[in-house]
């Protein structure tokens, strides 16, 4: 099977998130704050906030703080939120394990 085009693993595995947008996620959830995040991702801060709210709007959350507390429910008790779309095993791993290799 053929390795995805980079940027195109969340979207392969239909996943409610973009592959940047799960990458703001991660840097988000571990304290890094948006000029930060957009330093790491080399985009502006102005695109990491445009990142932010597409992700509160695909999983239904007002703040920082709902996602927060969405993901660590989410890998506490190892069930997918209610969202529109399902969210990918790269998603639904914490960021301090690394996600299993599909095969």
């Amino acid at each position: 099977m053929a390795e995805p085009e980079p940027g195109q693993v969340h979207q392969l595995n239909r996943c409610a998130l973009s592959d940047r947008e799960a990458q703001v996620v991660r840097l988000l959830l571990t304290g890094h704050g948006a000029p930060t995040i957009a330093r790491l991702l080399f985009i502006s801060q102005s695109t990491v906030r445009n990142h932010l709210a597409a992700v509160f709007r695909k999983l239904r959350v007002n703040s920082q703080e709902e996602l927060t507390l969405l993901f660590f429910t989410l890998w506490r008790d190892g069930r997918t939120p209610l969202t529109p779309r399902p969210l990918c095993l790269a998603c639904r791993t914490p960021f301090w394990q690394e996600p299993e290799a599909t095969g």
